[in-house]
């Protein structure tokens, strides 16, 4: 039976036929160019392959040659200091270090242990067996055992201190048999006659392998006097070692000698059994064949690259000396398997050949659209949630600033200071600041200020129009200004040196607060963050609180109480009388004291001298030199001679100079400080301990940096009034100075050396209008100054150390 045709009549022929010929174009003739296409991309791939294969061979060697040298570097880094260490001692440390100078050496010694991480024990050791070894404790204590032979009488001791240095008990220990001076590395410094390294041994004390540099100290007739050594645990360098990412499988190790372990990336591995005793491994006690390997090809072709096979694996093995000052005989070896190494090429290119079909490319096209549609999808859903979460927060925020507002009659200032801490909050602001215009002298002043970053609040700062500059139009006019770069734009320029730049004020949004058409004060909204809250999110939450507040900062006082202004010479006239200056904001007139001498002293000195932190030096240096603890030096500097010579006052012929020295003589009298000068265009002061600063908080540190705020107020209100404003940078740093009389009726004193040299060095490095000041100095002051860190800088003689610049008492 012949089958029955089944013919759709609803279809054309030749629209049939045209499918087909789509299809036949649109997909055959593609695969079939996309198949020719990969055909041709696998030849150039394999050739590519052998190619890139021999060239990544030849990179390997460079890439372990660079990891050599960066453990060479970092081992160089990490026996550093502990050689700087016993050089420092045999220089600083007096010749009798260990009975008549034990307080030198104590705090030599808790210094040394307590800045370096990888310093396990320091030595001060003796031809006759006295000795001093500190030991470090885990928990950062450190004890001190001694050995003393008096009379010929040996007494051993232990001295046990805390955390914080402090001593806690004595106990002798008349079983300690200890003599320093068959201690290899006493021996081995002493036949070098210098700088010394021991080999890796196990420490007694803490059962760690590691190593001890050693310095022997002659007497001027050339017998020994002291050896210093100087003990570090490996621990760290073997920690290093494992930090490195030497391909999959590979192993950076030092080696001392024969293969004798000196850092290896699994400590415990260093460590073998010797008759009970823990003792330093070899490299082929490890039981690796590969490593097995590798030191019998190191013995036997020392230095250089080598290929070795192991169960049929390439490995490249990469040996180099360890150049370290007084470090002989160590190396770095590192071994690697071959396809850690060039593995990738293999794996890029069976890539590049699956990616060559014209299916995958066109998949992959799809997904990435499809992933970049998704995480778009993603980030706008995401921007709806943070969004929806700001309004909540600033939903309730607003509740309470309501809150606040409503007891603005009770209490302006509470209420100000909760309004802008919730506003801070509400909108993720750096500082926000609510601001009372007033009308007839032209002025916002503050009426509190909120810093999010060091929770405190201000106040009473005054703005002046000159001070607003391009600011002041638009609020006048009730609208916003944002201006995202405050050093930039030409609108806050003015108002970048007496206010935002004194609290390091990128960014500045301003919304006015207006009352019946007038305005009536205003927000500023100072390094707000964008992220959540978004720029207009913060202009409008911001409005609706000045609308709220607008009512009750429509009522404020009409003027401001009269300040005294600056006179001029050829000032420019800024609305008020013809050379009247527009900045407020001095406290009255300055005391006209004598004129400073040069290097004069201000207070008796003969009460300074009796002071405890005085003491005379050896009598070798004449009896008359003093070296005085706990000095805080101020070093101002003013900028040029030309600026510092305008007048500031025509009719008395102040210029500003002078006008700046008795601003800086009056703060001296009233705190207290006892030494000021002007060199220059330099001020130096200079306060002792704390007995140069009664009533003032801080001591004499606290009392200098009063007159380093003082000053940079003054010069703040001086650059407006000048055409030429002063260059005005300060720096101060608390340490060790030396002083003298230079004239015979001890009238005239001088201080040199330590902070003196260290402020006139950073004076130079602060920025225009900013006091910098050392970690000394920050120590002493961090509770009763707020601060904000510049960074770690290199200071020749003392490294890298941190400096902060100050910005007003907490």
């Amino acid at each position: 039976m012949k089958a029955t045709e089944l013919v759709d009549l609803g279809t054309d022929p030749a629209a049939a036929r045209r499918l087909r010929r789509r299809r036949l174009f649109g997909i055959v003739l593609p695969v079939a160019g996309a198949v020719l296409v990969v055909g041709a991309l696998i030849a150039l791939i394999f050739q590519s392959y052998l190619s890139n294969r021999r060239d990544a061979l030849d990179l390997s060697e460079a890439v372990l040659d660079g990891l050599n040298h960066r453990i060479g570097t970092e081992v160089s880094q990490f026996l550093r200091p502990a050689a700087a260490g016993v050089f420092l001692a045999a220089e600083l440390l007096p010749r009798d270090a260990i009975s008549a100078g034990r307080t030198e050496t104590d705090r030599l010694a808790l210094l040394l242990l307590g800045q370096y991480r990888q310093l396990l024990n320091f030595i001060v050791a003796e031809p006759n067996g006295d000795v001093l070894i500190y030991y470090k404790q885990p928990d950062g204590a450190v004890h001190t055992r001694v050995i003393e032979h008096t009379d010929n009488v040996r007494r051993a001791y232990w001295i046990h201190r805390n955390v914080d240095g402090t001593v806690t008990q004595t106990v002798d220990d008349p079983d300690d048999r200890y003599d320093v001076t068959t201690r290899p590395w006493f021996r081995g410094a002493v036949a070098a006659g210098g700088l010394s390294w021991s080999d890796i041994y196990i420490f007694f004390a803490s059962r760690q392998p590691g190593i001890t540099v050693a310095l022997p100290r002659y007497a001027e007739d050339g017998s020994l006097q002291t050896v210093f050594g100087m003990d570090l645990t490996l621990e760290d360098v073997s920690a290093f070692l494992a930090s490195l990412n030497v391909g999959a499988h590979g192993e950076a190790m030092i080696v001392q000698g024969e293969g004798l372990l000196v850092a290896f990336p699994d400590p415990s591995r260093m460590l073998k059994d010797s008759a009970g005793q823990p003792v330093p491994a070899r490299l082929d006690d490890l039981d690796d064949p590969v490593l097995t390997r590798a030191f019998n090809q190191f013995r036997i072709d020392r230095y250089g690259r080598q290929e070795i096979a192991i169960d049929g694996r390439n490995h490249i093995m990469m040996v180099s000396p360890l150049q370290v000052g007084g470090v002989e005989d160590w190396s770095v070896l590192v071994v690697v398997a071959e396809e850690d190494l060039i593995g990738f090429v293999a794996r890029n290119t069976r890539q590049t050949a699956m990616m060559s079909a014209g299916v995958v490319a066109l998949m992959l096209f799809l997904a990435a659209a499809l992933v970049r549609q998704g995480l778009r999808a993603d980030r706008n859903a995401g921007f709806v949630r943070q969004r929806q979460e700001t309004l909540e927060r600033q939903s309730q925020a607003f509740a309470e600033i309501a809150t606040a507002a409503g007891d603005w009659e009770a209490g302006a200032g509470p209420a100000a200071s909760r309004i802008t801490e919730t506003v801070a909050n509400a909108v993720g602001a750096r500082r926000v600041g609510l601001w009372r215009w007033v009308a007839e002298d032209e002025a916002l002043v503050l009426v509190d200020s909120y810093d999010r970053q060091y929770h405190g609040h201000n106040a009473d700062t005054v703005l002046s129009r000159r001070h607003l500059g391009g600011l002041l139009d638009p609020l006048e006019q009730g609208r916003s200004v944002d201006v995202p770069d405050v050093a930039r734009d030409g609108r806050t320029r003015e108002l970048v040196r007496p206010y935002l730049g004194t609290f390091g004020i990128r960014s500045l949004l301003v919304i006015p607060i207006v009352n019946s058409g007038d305005l009536a004060g205003a927000f500023s909204i100072e390094d707000r963050a964008d992220a959540g809250s978004g720029i207009e999110g913060a202009s409008a939450f911001t409005e609706a609180v000045a609308g709220l507040l607008a009512p009750r900062l429509g009522g404020a006082l009409r003027s401001v109480p009269a300040f005294e202004g600056l006179k001029l010479t050829g000032a420019t006239d800024v609305g008020g009388a013809p050379g009247e200056s527009a900045v407020y904001g001095m406290a009255g007139p300055v005391a006209s004291p004598e004129a400073m001498r040069e290097t004069a002293l201000v207070l008796d000195r003969r009460n300074f001298r009796t002071a405890q932190h005085v003491q005379k030096q050896a009598d070798d240096q004449g009896g008359d030199v003093l070296a005085i603890r706990d000095v805080t030096v101020l070093v101002a500097q003013f900028g040029s001679a030309a600026a510092l010579a305008q007048r500031l006052d025509e009719e008395a012929g102040l210029t500003v100079l002078q006008h700046l020295s008795r601003v800086a003589q009056a703060e001296a009298q009233r705190l207290n400080v006892p030494y000021l000068k002007v060199a220059g265009t330099r001020l130096i002061a200079a306060g002792f301990g704390a007995a140069g600063s009664e009533g003032a908080d801080g001591g004499s540190a606290g009392s200098l940096a009063d007159i380093a705020l003082a000053l940079r107020d003054a010069c703040a209100e001086v650059s407006t009034a000048v055409p030429l404003p002063p260059d005005d940078r300060f720096a101060m740093d608390t340490g060790t100075a030396f002083g003298a009389d230079l004239d015979t009726d001890g009238q005239v004193f001088n201080l040199w050396g330590g902070p003196v040299q260290l402020a006139g060095d950073l004076v130079m490095a602060a920025a225009p209008g900013s006091t910098v000041v050392s970690h000394a100095t920050f120590a002493t002051l961090r509770n009763l100054f707020v601060f904000r860190a510049r960074g770690a800088f290199y200071i020749e003689g003392l490294g890298e150390t941190p400096l902060y610049v100050l910005s007003r008492r907490s």
